[in-house]
C-alpha cells in the first residue's frame, strides 16, 4: 500500500484531514507500541494490531477524560467564584486566598482550601498505612528496613493483574498488601481528580535518585560506573519501547538520563514569564509513566541502595505525599489548575468597577497570591541547582542538630497555646491545658489506640519525619544519610514524641468534644463550636450527619470520619433533598466521602493550631515564591532558619484570635481588634500564659546548663520570657542566651544560626588582631572550641551537655584560655544577674 493511500485511509478515520505532526505523532505513537509488543515476543502482525486497537481505545479514553476534565474545570471554577463572591464580599483577594491556602476570617469554608485539602488526604493516607500496620503488628518490621527487599519483591510479584508465586516471609507479604492497598486510594483519588494514571504490572513505588551519589567527581568515569551499575539491571527493550527510541539510541538515552539525575533536571519546574505559577496541566503530568523500568523488584533495590535516596519506607510515604499534593490540588482547582486560576482571577476582575480595587486585586494576585500559589504547587521545592540545595539544605540541617538539643524545653508554651485553640472552640482555657499536659504524661501510646488513629485519620510521624518543619522550611533534596541522622536526632531530643503526644491529643479531644455534644442540634452548640464548624462547611445538614457517627474506645465515644463512611444510605438523604439532588448509590457515596472529609478536614487543620505548625500560608510568606538553588531562595531559607515557628505564631495564633472571631472580611488590624467579639480577650489570655510558660521555658534550660533561674523580680526577665513564649519560641535562644554571647548583635542573630556562626569566626580574627587582650591566641583558642562544639550536631543533647560540659568540655575550655571560665560567669551575672548553681570555673572536686 502506498504512503499516501495509508494517509487518506487515517484521515477518513479520523473524520478529518490530520495535520503533519498529527500524522507524525500518531505513527511514532503506534511504531513505539508495536517494538514494545515485539519485545514481548509477539509476531509482527500480532504486534501491529494489538498496538492500534490498544492506541485506538485509549485515544477514545482520553476523549472522555478531556470531557470529563473540562466539566470539572468549569465546576471547580463557578464553585470558587461562588465562595468568593458570597462569602467575602467585594475582597475578592481574601477569598482567593483562602481558596488557596486557607484564612482565619470567621467565613464560611474560610479554611477550606487547596492546600488544607492536600494536608487532608497526606494525613489519612498515612495515617491508614501507619495504623494499618500497627494493627498487623508489622510496624516495628517496616520501620526498621530489615525486610526492605522482600517487601520489594512482595510488591513486584502482586502488583499486577495476575500476581506472581514469591518466595517471601508472609510478614512481607501482610506489609505489601497495605502499602499497594493505600497506593491505589491515592491512585483513583489522582484519577477521580482528573488524572488518568494506569496501572502498571510490577509498580513498586518511584524511584528516588540522589545526585550526590551519581554525579560522583561529575566526570566521565562517573557516568561509566553509573551506566554499567545500572544497564543489567534494566528492562531496556521496554524502557526503549516506552520512550519511543531504537535499540541503537541506547546509550545516548542513558548518557541523557544521567545528565538529567545527576543535574538536578528532572527535579526542576518549568520557567514561567509571569502571572501565577506553573504552566501545564498537573492531570497531564501526573499521568506520565516513569522512564527506566528495571526487570524484577531485586534489580530495583539493587539499584536504589546503590543510587538511590530513599529507603523503601521512605519511598512509599514520600509516593503518598507526592499523591495527596496532586489529588488536593487538582479537587479544588481542576486538572489544570494554573489555568483555571487564572481564568478565576480574569472572571472576578471584570466585575470590580473601582479602578483602586482593580489595582489592589492584581498586585495581590501577582504577589502573596502567586506566593501561595506557588507553594502549594510545589513550585518552592523544585530546586534550580540541585547540587547547590543539597549542600545548603544539609549545612541547615547540620545546625538543626547542633543547636536545638534543648528544643524540647523551648517548647513548654505550646501548652498555653493548645490551651487557647480549646478556648476558640468553646472550650476552657484550663480544660486545654490540662488536656496537653495530660497528653505528656501519657505520651503517644499509638500502638493501644491504633484503631481509633485509624477511624480519627490521625498519624504519628514515624513515616516521613516532619519535625524539622516546626523550626525551619521544610527542605527538599536533602542527601538521604543527612536525612535519616535528622529523623534521628529529633527522635533522640524527645521532639518528635513531644509533636506526635500533643497532635494525637488534639484530635482526640476534639472527636471527644464532639461526641459529648451529639444530642444536640447545630443551633443548640457552643456559638464557639458552631463557627469553627463552619470554617470547614459544616452546616445543619452535615452536622447531622456527623453527630450519628460515634465510635467507641476502651469506654470513651468519638465522632470519627471513618464512622461517618458506614453510615446507612438514609444518613445523607436530607442532605441531597436540600440541594434538590436525586439520590442514586454513586451520588450517596459521594455525599459519604465529603462529610467524612470535612471532619477530617476540621481535625487536620485544628490540630495544626492547637501543637503550632506553620502552614502553607506561613511557608508562602517565609519563601516568597523563591526556590532552593537559587542565590534569593537560599538567602531566605537561611535567615529564616529557625523562625517558622515565630511566623506561625503570629500567622495563625495571633491572626486566628483577631480575625477569627466574627471581623468583617475587608476589617483592618485595628478595626478587627475593635470588632467587639471577644478580640481583646482572646490576645490577652494568650499573652499572659504564654509568658508564663515562657519563664517555665527559660528557668528549665537555665536549670539544665547548672545556671539558677532568672529573677522573677527583674522585668528584664518578663520580656524574655514573653518573647520566648509568645512567638519567638526557640530563637530566643539566640536572642536572649549564649549562643550570642561573642557580641553578635541582634542584627547578626535575626540574619539567622548561620550569619552568627560566620560572625563567630569574624569575632575569633578580631580577638587575634587585638592588642588590648592580654592572651589573644589563648582567648582565640578558646572561641573556637566553643564555636566548633555549638556546631557539633548531637553534642547539644539537653540529657548529655550539662554532663560534657562539668566533666570534660569546661576543663579543655579552661585549659585553652585560662580565667575563660570565671569571665563568663562575670558576664552572664552583668548581662541577666544570673548565676551558677554550679560553676564552671569549679572543678568537680570543688577546687577553684
Amino acid at each position: 500500500m502506498a504512503y499516501q493511500d495509508c494517509i487518506n485511509i487515517i484521515n477518513a478515520a479520523a473524520g478529518r484531514p490530520l495535520t503533519p505532526d498529527e500524522i507524525t505523532d500518531l505513527t511514532s505513537e503506534l511504531q513505539s507500541r508495536e517494538r514494545a509488543k515485539l519485545a514481548e515476543g509477539k509476531t509482527l502482525s500480532d504486534a501491529a494490531r494489538e498496538a492500534a486497537v490498544e492506541w485506538s481505545a485509549e485515544i477514545k479514553t482520553k476523549a472522555k477524560m478531556q470531557r470529563r476534565n473540562a466539566a470539572f474545570m468549569l465546576k471547580t471554577k463557578l464553585q470558587t467564584i461562588d465562595k468568593v463572591r458570597t462569602q467575602f464580599g467585594k475582597n475578592y483577594g481574601l477569598g482567593l486566598e483562602s481558596v488557596l491556602v486557607g484564612v482565619n476570617n470567621a467565613a464560611k469554608g474560610a479554611r477550606n482550601s487547596a492546600a488544607l485539602e492536600m494536608d487532608m488526604l497526606h494525613e489519612t493516607y498515612l495515617a491508614g498505612l501507619t495504623n494499618d500496620l500497627m494493627l498487623s503488628g508489622h510496624l516495628p518490621i517496616f520501620t526498621s528496613g530489615a525486610m526492605d527487599r522482600e517487601i520489594a519483591n512482595a510488591m513486584w510479584a502482586l502488583n499486577r493483574e495476575t500476581p506472581l508465586p514469591t518466595n517471601v516471609p508472609q510478614e512481607a507479604i501482610d506489609i505489601a498488601k497495605i502499602a499497594m492497598k493505600w497506593q491505589e486510594m491515592a491512585r483513583r483519588d489522582q484519577n477521580k481528580a482528573g488524572a488518568w494514571i494506569k496501572k502498571m504490572d510490577g509498580w513498586i513505588v518511584r524511584q528516588s535518585h540522589d545526585a550526590w551519589k551519581i554525579m560522583g567527581k561529575g566526570d566521565t568515569a562517573a557516568y561509566k560506573e553509573w551506566r554499567d551499575f545500572i544497564l543489567p539491571q534494566l528492562d531496556m527493550a521496554r524502557t526503549l519501547s516506552q520512550a519511543g527510541l531504537e535499540p541503537a539510541d541506547a546509550e545516548k538515552f542513558l548518557k541523557d538520563a544521567w545528565n538529567a539525575i545527576s543535574s538536578g533536571v528532572h527535579l526542576r519546574a518549568p520557567e514561567t514569564a509571569s502571572g501565577v505559577g506553573m504552566p501545564g496541566s498537573l492531570a497531564k503530568k501526573v499521568s506520565a509513566e516513569r522512564v527506566l523500568h528495571f526487570k524484577d523488584a531485586n534489580a530495583w533495590f539493587d539499584y536504589n541502595a546503590r543510587f538511590g535516596m530513599r529507603n523503601v519506607r521512605e519511598a512509599i510515604a514520600a509516593g503518598l505525599t507526592s499523591a495527596s499534593q496532586n489529588a488536593g490540588l487538582m479537587r479544588v482547582l481542576g486538572p489544570n489548575p494554573e489555568m483555571n486560576l487564572n481564568d478565576i482571577f480574569n472572571t472576578l476582575m471584570r466585575g470590580i468597577d473601582d479602578p483602586a480595587k482593580r489595582r489592589d486585586f492584581e498586585q495581590a494576585f501577582r504577589g502573596k497570591l502567586d506566593y501561595q500559589y506557588k507553594e502549594i504547587s510545589g513550585y518552592t521545592k523544585m530546586p534550580v541547582s540541585h547540587i547547590g540545595a543539597a549542600w545548603a539544605s544539609s549545612f541547615r540541617a547540620g545546625q538543626n542538630m547542633a543547636k536545638l538539643g534543648l528544643s524540647i524545653a523551648s517548647q513548654f508554651s505550646d501548652v498555653a497555646i493548645y490551651g487557647s485553640e480549646v478556648r476558640y472552640q468553646g472550650g476552657g482555657m484550663l480544660s486545654g491545658v490540662a488536656e496537653s499536659l495530660g497528653a505528656v504524661v501519657k505520651g503517644v501510646r499509638a500502638e493501644e489506640r491504633a484503631p481509633l488513629l485509624k477511624s480519627l485519620s490521625v498519624y504519628v510521624d514515624s513515616m516521613n519525619g516532619q519535625i524539622a518543619n516546626r523550626f525551619s522550611l521544610a527542605e527538599e533534596g536533602m542527601p538521604g544519610l543527612v536525612a535519616r541522622m535528622q529523623q534521628r536526632f529529633f527522635k533522640m531530643n524527645l521532639m518528635r514524641w513531644w509533636s506526635d503526644s500533643q497532635r494525637t491529643s488534639s484530635v482526640i479531644g476534639m472527636a471527644s468534644r464532639l461526641a459529648s455534644v451529639a444530642d444536640k442540634d447545630l443551633a443548640s452548640l457552643h456559638p464557639d463550636l458552631a463557627r469553627t464548624l463552619s470554617l470547614y462547611g459544616i452546616g445543619k445538614e452535615q452536622w447531622n450527619i456527623a453527630r450519628q457517627a460515634i465510635t467507641e474506645h476502651n469506654g470513651e465515644r468519638f465522632v470519627a470520619p471513618e464512622a461517618v463512611e458506614a453510615l446507612p444510605d438514609s444518613a445523607f438523604l436530607p442532605l441531597l433533598a436540600r440541594d434538590g439532588i436525586k439520590p442514586t448509590p454513586t451520588r450517596i457515596a459521594t455525599a459519604r466521602r465529603e462529610v467524612a472529609d470535612q471532619l477530617r478536614r476540621y481535625f487536620v487543620d485544628r490540630s495544626s493550631f492547637a501543637q503550632l505548625e506553620p502552614d502553607a500560608r506561613t511557608r508562602a510568606m517565609m519563601t516568597m515564591g523563591t526556590r532552593p538553588g537559587t542565590w534569593d531562595g537560599e538567602f531566605w531559607r537561611f535567615t529564616l532558619q529557625f523562625k517558622a515557628f515565630s511566623y506561625a505564631m503570629l500567622n495563625k495564633t495571633i491572626g486566628r484570635e483577631i480575625y477569627g472571631r466574627g471581623a468583617a472580611a475587608d476589617a483592618g488590624f485595628f478595626k478587627a481588634l475593635a470588632s467587639g467579639n471577644g478580640e481583646w480577650q482572646g490576645l490577652a489570655n494568650i499573652i499572659v500564659w504564654t509568658t508564663a510558660f515562657g519563664y517555665l521555658s527559660m528557668s528549665t534550660k537555665d536549670l539544665i546548663k547548672g545556671k539558677k533561674p532568672r529573677n522573677p523580680l527583674d522585668w528584664r526577665t518578663w520580656v524574655a520570657s514573653a518573647a520566648q513564649g509568645g512567638g519567638v519560641g526557640i530563637y530566643g535562644d539566640f536572642l536572649f542566651g549564649e549562643y550570642n554571647r561573642f557580641s553578635g548583635g541582634i542584627i547578626t542573630s535575626l540574619a539567622g544560626p548561620t550569619a552568627g556562626t560566620i560572625n563567630d569566626v569574624y569575632n575569633i580574627y578580631q580577638t587575634l588582631r587585638d592588642q588590648n587582650t592580654p592572651h589573644p591566641q589563648r582567648e582565640a583558642a578558646a572561641q573556637t572550641f566553643a564555636v566548633a562544639i555549638n556546631n557539633t550536631p548531637f553534642v547539644n543533647l539537653f540529657y548529655t551537655r550539662m554532663v560534657l560540659d562539668y566533666l570534660i568540655l569546661n576543663r579543655i575550655t579552661e585549659w585553652l584560655s585560662p580565667g575563660a571560665l570565671r569571665r563568663r560567669e562575670g558576664r552572664i551575672k552583668r548581662q541577666n544577674d544570673q548565676e551558677f548553681f554550679l560553676r564552671p570555673s569549679q572543678n568537680m572536686l570543688g577546687a577553684a
